[in-house]
């Protein structure tokens, strides 16, 4: 038999990567700010990836549904004080489900943010989570009102503190690099030797011409892969990304680094050291998850067939 203590034990130790890993299901300006802004964001992550079965339970698990209940004990902590505990009672509804209790002042009940995930995803407002949200933050002003100076007490030893946990950026800083540096790519790259030099508008026509420029550029994959060429193609990546991102619906930029001790990852498994554009597990595009258009475009350039391009994502248009 399992004991409780190391459920609980296991459960805070996994919390950091386990909320970090939200990142893949979100879109990549989403702030973890425990605010309810960023729940509201994670509410419509989940109408758009969760499908209920008939009993109206949640489907087996992607990652994501265990990742927002790890961001939602969270959120609710750093409103009303309190630290994760772990359901032993055998006649609980929550039996076996890691919980929230709150700061003892308070006097709440603790919740288990699995169920408040599964009552969110029943109702289907799209609200449901700035509800809870909102309804603890009435509960501290209350109490704060007849108590001056109070403040609900979190336990640092069980909850992640934000200043001093920060996930990993690489995404971020990449999308940053790449949206400031578009504007002088595509000055640079308008035209370029193929005599079309319409705009770069993120529409379909201009990633017909992305492809065009590619294959005019970049003669093999050596001459992709070589360093001198390495500003191009990731101008060329971002913007064939962030073409299928602003033009399909429910996808974003996602982002698997590549583990320590594996550096050539990204030659041998997909989604893993490049930037990419998808749809992790939604159901929207069951035939097209992702788009890694850097692979794309290596793809196209290896074969000299435009269409690798074109082809891969029309996927997303079904």
């Amino acid at each position: 038999m399992v004991d409780v203590g190391d459920e609980l034990t296991e459960w805070l130790e996994a919390l950091p990567p386990v909320v970090d890993r939200l990142a893949w299901f979100v879109p990549a300006d989403f702030h973890a700010d425990h605010s309810a802004d960023s729940l509201d964001v994670l509410e419509a992550a989940l109408a758009a990836q969760v499908v209920p079965t008939p009993d109206g339970d949640l489907p087996p698990d992607t990652g994501l549904i265990e990742s927002a209940c790890a961001y939602l004990g969270e959120t609710l902590l750093h409103v009303g004080g309190g630290e994760w505990d772990w359901d032993d009672t055998a006649s609980s509804p929550t039996h076996g489900l890691p919980i929230v209790r709150f700061d003892e002042a308070l006097a709440l009940p603790a919740v288990a943010p699995l169920r408040l995930l599964i009552d969110a995803r029943k109702a289907g407002t799209g609200v449901e989570l700035r509800k809870v949200h909102e309804s603890l933050r009435k509960s501290v002003e209350q109490y704060q009102s007849s108590h001056p100076g109070w403040t609900p007490t979190l336990s640092a030893a069980e909850a992640i503190d934000p200043a001093t946990h920060q996930p990993a950026s690489e995404l971020t800083e990449w999308l940053a690099e790449r949206e400031k540096a578009f504007a002088a790519w595509a000055e640079s790259e308008a035209g370029a030797g193929t005599g079309d030099t319409g705009p770069w508008d993120f529409s379909a026509e201009s990633i017909a011409r992305l492809t065009k420029l590619t294959l005019h550029r970049i003669a093999d994959v050596e001459v992709f892969n070589a360093p001198a060429n390495a500003a191009f193609v990731a101008g060329a990546t971002w913007y064939l990304g962030e073409t299928l991102r602003r033009t399909a619906t429910g996808v974003s930029w996602q982002y698997q680094p590549v583990p320590d001790g594996y550096a050539d990852a990204r030659d041998y498994y997909a989604q893993t050291g490049d930037a990419w554009v998808g749809a992790p597990y939604l159901l929207q595009h069951p035939d097209g998850a992702m788009a890694d258009p850097r692979s794309l475009l290596k793809i196209a350039v290896i074969r000299r067939e435009g269409a690798v391009v074109s082809d891969g994502l029309a996927e997303f248009s079904k």
